[in-house]
Parts: structure tokens; sequence; C-alpha cells
């Protein structure tokens, strides 16, 4: 690597036309890049993709950076804005790799070096414990314990203030510790991990022989420090400068990171309603903005020392219950319900929806404020209060669009306690096919789609829907959906317009709150009964000229089967849904629409079957 000097006189020169001295400035970033991007990616193709692109920027915009002193944050930032766009393509999902993460794909000579002065046994409890991370916080670790950058160049990357930098950089190491604790070694190895996992990345032998981290590199400030354990504790970031989003019709400001403010939001401000740490604090994240899907973290006071834990966890990954009593957590097939079949309510959800349910139809009448959360921008965080399934008020919103990636949600439980895994196949896979049989009067009934049951899924295995009652043929993708009728003409929708009235666990909700929400968001009446077996509900869809019976398994967050009747029509359609998948893939292609004209979708499709 170029001194200070050096670098900053080939870009400078670079930037004059000198041609020598840019091919040496890419042959430099290259050498860094790899390096760094590798740590992030620990993929040996992504790596290429993204060191490659991300000099080609560099080569044909160097003459915008104004400071050449500047230069490694600024090309950082710009890998980072490239891995960033891969991982969206990608769906933010985490890539399947081999644990035997080897060298970072260099020459043969580095590895056999390396194999004899480090354990496989090692290096594999440090490897696991690396992709256990996020990958933003092996970024801050990579800037700062291999490239020696400082805070104030890392917050100029990542687009953040220095002291949030130093924060970034904390939690880092508070979450590696975390993962070489439960991979077998103690949270005091981090400075011999953090060199091992240095050396095994390293471009080569020489840069590997070089790799050494400090006792001084790895503080930051007693501020930092608490500020960053105070926020993983409490969900109450403030990194630098504001934004807004819209409370009904108040803006409620944002003190999130810099790189997460949106420019163009509302500039009216009111003073946040007082929050409390009552016994049912909830999070809610809607990372596609209020109308998608929805994360959940609620906290409860337990009475065992009076501290507060994650009582529900429902992220990106899965569905967490933490039992006290017992010192463990769950993680469950199914989403949070209301242990009194109450529906369950949103702070986004609109004064017509909440009026609907609050009538008649809720197992109860309605708690909560009069206010409610509208925005259609990404990454809204809100912070409320809730009884029973009802928000009683808000105490903060916000806009952060990473927040997934934040400790937020993720585990907040003692170090005791016990994981138990009670999840079934299709739902530790995080998706899955389905089938449907059944008849419609006469009308024989045939279909087959794919659901992910988590928001981690539902990109790379979108959910899709083919259905055929008759001869009409009803099909629906995230991006269109259309019937062809008997006589094959056809009309299309926007994308989810037959998936409504079904379970849409990727959503954030479970099958139960769906089905009754998109009832009521249709102003279709409805019951809630119990089923005739174990674990079982019905709910009843009451229309002045049909009924529709769903049979909801509460545990696997499905639905079993829908009985539709209208007059002397009866129609049934079972669902199955697949454990295994072996052998069946080809048998389960994703259909493809393609169309921009669209008409205006059913008000309930599942009535339309009925032509009422």
């Amino acid at each position: 690597m170029a001194h200070a000097n050096d670098y900053v006189r080939l870009v400078k020169e670079a930037q004059f036309g000198d041609r020598e001295c840019l091919d040496r400035l890419a042959e430099l970033a290259t050498v860094r890049l790899r390096a760094h991007v590798y740590r992030l990616t620990l993929r040996e193709d992504v790596t290429q993709d993204i060191v490659q692109e991300s000099v080609l920027e560099m080569i044909n915009i160097l003459g915008k950076l104004k400071r050449a002193d500047l230069f490694w944050p600024w090309l950082y930032g710009i890998a980072l804005n490239k891995l960033k766009r891969h991982r969206r393509t990608e769906s933010r999902h985490k890539r399947a790799y081999s644990r035997q993460i080897g060298f970072g794909g260099a020459d043969e000579d580095k590895q056999e070096a390396l194999q004899k002065l480090l354990g496989e046994e090692l290096r594999q409890i440090i490897a696991a414990a690396m992709e256990g991370i996020k990958p933003r916080h092996r970024a801050v670790l990579s800037m700062r314990c291999y490239d020696n950058m400082s805070y104030a160049e890392i917050a100029a990357a990542m687009e953040c203030s220095e002291f949030g930098a130093q924060m970034l950089f904390y939690r880092a190491k508070k979450s590696l510790a975390r993962q070489l604790s439960r991979n077998g070694l103690s949270k005091g190895a981090l400075l011999t991990a953090l060199v091992v996992f240095g050396k095994m990345t390293a471009a080569n032998e020489a840069a590997a022989a070089r790799i050494a981290v400090s006792v001084a590199t790895v503080k930051v400030s007693t501020g930092a420090a608490a500020a960053a354990t105070a926020a993983g504790r409490t969900a109450l970031a403030a990194l630098a400068t504001a934004g807004a989003v819209t409370v009904g019709t108040i803006a409620v400001n944002s003190n999130l990171g810099r790189a997460n403010v949106d420019k163009s939001a509302d500039s009216a401000v009111i003073s946040h309603i007082p929050s409390s740490r009552a016994a049912n604090e909830c999070l809610y994240f809607f990372p596609q903005g209020a109308s998608g899907p929805v994360m959940l973290r609620q906290m409860r006071t337990h009475t065992t020392g009076g501290k507060s834990f994650c009582d529900i966890l429902q992220n990106e990954y899965g569905n967490y219950h933490y039992d006290a009593a017992g010192d463990k957590v769950h993680i469950n097939n199914y989403r949070k319900y209301c242990a009194d079949m109450s529906v369950s309510r949103l702070p986004t959800d609109k004064p017509d929806l909440t009026g609907f349910l609050d009538q008649a139809h809720g197992g109860g009448v309605h708690k909560g404020t009069a206010e409610y959360i509208s925005s259609r921008r990404k990454g809204l965080f809100v912070i409320a209060s809730q009884d029973q399934g009802f928000v009683t008020g808000i105490s903060r919103v916000d806009r952060h669009e990473n927040m997934l990636e934040e400790e937020y949600f993720q585990f907040a439980w003692p170090e005791t306690t016990r994981i138990v895994d009670d999840r079934d196949t299709m739902h530790k896979r995080g998706w899955t096919w389905f089938r449907i049989e059944g008849r419609l009067g006469s009308e024989r009934i045939s279909g087959r789609g794919r659901i992910p049951f988590v928001y981690r899924t539902c990109d790379r295995h979108s959910p899709w829907l083919e259905l055929n009652v008759g001869r009409r043929r009803y099909v629906d993708t995230t991006g269109a959906a259309c019937v062809v009728g008997a006589e094959g003409a056809a009309a299309y929708y926007p994308g989810g317009t037959f998936m409504k009235g079904l379970a849409r666990p990727w959503m954030g909700l479970h099958t139960i709150d769906t089905v009754r929400r998109d009832a009521a968001d249709a102003r279709i009446g409805f019951e809630t009964l119990p089923g005739d077996n174990k674990g079982k509900v019905n709910v009843v869809l009451l229309h002045d000229k049909a009924r529709i019976v769903y049979t909801v398994d509460m545990h696997r967050d499905v639905i079993d089967e829908i009985e539709i009747s209208c007059g002397d029509v009866r129609g049934r359609l079972k669902f199955s849904y697949l454990q295994e998948l072996e052998g069946v893939s080809d048998t389960f292609v994703p259909p493809r629409i393609s169309t921009d004209a669209m008409e205006k979708s059913p008000t309930f499709w599942l009535f339309e079957l009925l032509d009422i």
C-alpha cells in the first residue's frame, strides 16, 4: 500500500490527465479493494464484480473528487454503494458459500503457508463467527483493523458522523465477540480472531505477514461505547441529521443517520409524544413503506429482576418468542396473534379500516390513538405502546433503511437463554411450494404456487399463484396478475390481486389476521369461530349472497382449506404444502405476465368466482 503522500500525488496527477499515474492508482485500488470487499462478501465471484465496477467508476469520476487526501474513504464509499446495489438485486439473501473460506481465493503458495500457521479448527470457528455478523459490521472492522483508517475516514465512507462510526465499530466488536463465544471461543479471543481473519483474507502472503491488530486500534471513546450500548437496549439511535415522515397530517422529526435522511420529506415538526418504557413497547419496521411488510419487536418487563427483554421478535429471518420462565427462546412457524382472537392492528392502519374493525369485527373496542402513520417512503420505523394487539400510543417515528441490520431487530435475551427451534422443514427453509385441489359446483379446481414465509426469502423465492377453475385461469405474481376466461380473453390486474384473502406470512402478520384484515378492507363482515380440530380456527366471511369459511392452521400459520357456498352452489379449495422439494421443481415453474394495461382489482376476488 502506498504511503499517504504517494497516493495523494498519484490522485492529483491522475486528475490532471497523467495516464501512467491513473494506471498505477487503479492498480493500487484494485489490490486494496479486493481484500476489503472480500471481507464483506466472503464470496470470490461477487468480490471480483464489485472491485471491477468500483475501479471503473473511480476512473470515470475521479475528476469529481475535491480532496485527494480523502481518496480512500471516497473509493470505499463507491464500493459500499456497489455492494448495496448488489444485495438488493440478490434480495438481501444470505448466499450459501463454502465454510472453507480459504484465503480470499489467493494463490496456492499463500494458502499452503498459512495452513502451516493456523489450525483448521480455529480457522473454521473464526470463519463461522465472521459469517455470523452483519456485512456492515465486517465493513467497519475491515476498514479500522486492516486498512488502519481513522474514524473520520470511516465516517466519510459510511456516510455518518465520526461519533456514529465509533458506535458502529463498537457494535461490530460486540457482535463478533458474541459469535466467537457461541462457537466456543472466549470473548477475550477477539484480537486473535481479528488477526487470523485478516491473514486468511489478505491479498497475498506479504500482506498477510503485515496484519497486526493492536488494543489501541479497537478502542472507542467511552461516550461512543455508552451510546452504542444504550441504543442497543432502547432502540433510540441518534447518529446525525434530521428527516421527517407523516403522522396522519403531522410530521415528526427524525434524528437517524445522515445516509438515511430523505431530503424531500415534509419539514413541519412537532415534539415527540412522551415515550414510556411500559410493559408493552413495540418497535415496528416497514422496509418498503407503510403498505409493505412489517417487522415487529415487542418488549415486556418481566417480573424476575424487573428487567425488560424482547418478548416477541419477528424479523426478516423468523419468529421468536421468549419464555422467561423456562429461559428459552422458541423459533416458531407462526406469527404473533392475539390470544382473545381479536384482530391485530398496526400503527399504519387507516381510519376507515380501524373504524370498520372497531364497529363489530375486532373482538373488542379499539383502545388506540386516532393518529396513524402514513408514509410511502422506505425504511419507516415506529415505536409505539401496545395493549393486547391494539396500538395505544406512538412515541417515535423515523426513517432508517438499514434498520434490519441494527441490533434492534436482532436478539436481546440473557446469554444463558437456550434457543429451541420448533419449526418444520419448510419453515426452516423459509419458503415452499403448495398445491390446491377442489371443486366449485361442477367445475374442477386445481392450482399451485409458491409462498415465502419470511421477508428474507420473498425476493429470491417470490410469491406466485396459478389457479384453474373449470376453463378459467387465474395467475398472480408480484408484478402483475391476470384472469383468462373460458373464451380466451384476458383481463390484467396489479400484482397481488388474487393473493388477497390468502396467507401472506412474508408480510409479517399471522394468516388469521391477514384474512380478516383483507375482508375488512373490502368491507366484508366476518366471524371468528373455534375449529373442529385442535389448533384450527375458522374465519367465516359473510356476504349478502354468499359465504366463505376458512380453516386456518394456527401453528403452521397457513390456510388448510376454503369452503365457498352461494345458494345451491358449493365449493372447496384444499391446500397442501410441500415439506420436501426434491424431484418436484420441474412442476413448479413460475408464470410470467407482461402487460402495461391493468384494470382495477376486484373488491374480493374469491366472491368473483361465483360471479356475484
